[in-house]
């Protein structure tokens, strides 16, 4: 990692689809990422990501509620494996955020979320500034919304498409002669 922080960082961003389950429903997080990438080799940045999905339930009164997830999570991901286009890393999550049950009132039984989410994932790079992923891993709340009875720890199955802007940048951008 010595070797990959002497690197000059470039900027990384990226679209994520996870899939996942909350209290055994399939789910869909989406996410977007934005950080400085180290030498291909390490990646610090941070994200925010939402649940896609719309998980409705009826409450006491009859009216209809949706579940509301969301969370901001600085990350660190380091990629041990390189082969050609072939990439091996290491994601870590750590999300700070909120979740809450939508109804026809507003929002209610709102409260804090905070959650790890370590991860392995493989993506392959093509057309030099793109890259195409998928990985799983596991989502462990440290801290939940009690005011809801949704299970949120879950498995997580990744999918990634990555738009390497440093390198595209570093290729367009006009030479000093």
């Amino acid at each position: 990692m010595k070797f990959a922080f002497s690197q000059e960082p470039k900027f990384m961003g990226r679209l994520e689809a996870r899939t996942s389950f909350i209290t055994g429903q399939p789910v869909q997080i989406r996410g977007l990422q934005a950080g400085a990438n180290f030498g291909n080799r390490v990646i610090l940045g941070v994200g925010y990501h939402w649940l896609q999905s719309r998980l409705t339930s009826v409450n006491d009164e009859g009216e209809q509620q949706r579940l509301l997830f969301r969370f901001a999570a600085p990350f660190f991901e380091y990629s041990f494996l390189h082969k050609k286009r072939w990439l091996v890393s290491i994601p870590l999550r750590i999300g700070i955020g909120g979740s809450s049950v939508e109804s026809e009132v507003g929002n209610v039984d709102r409260g804090g979320v905070f959650l790890y989410e370590p991860a392995m994932s493989i993506e392959y790079q093509f057309l030099k500034y793109f890259g195409i992923g998928v990985g799983a891993g596991y989502r462990l709340m440290l801290v939940n919304n009690k005011a809801i009875d949704q299970n949120f720890n879950s498995p997580v199955y990744l999918f990634k498409f990555r738009v390497q802007f440093g390198k595209l940048y570093s290729d367009i951008r006009p030479t000093e002669e």
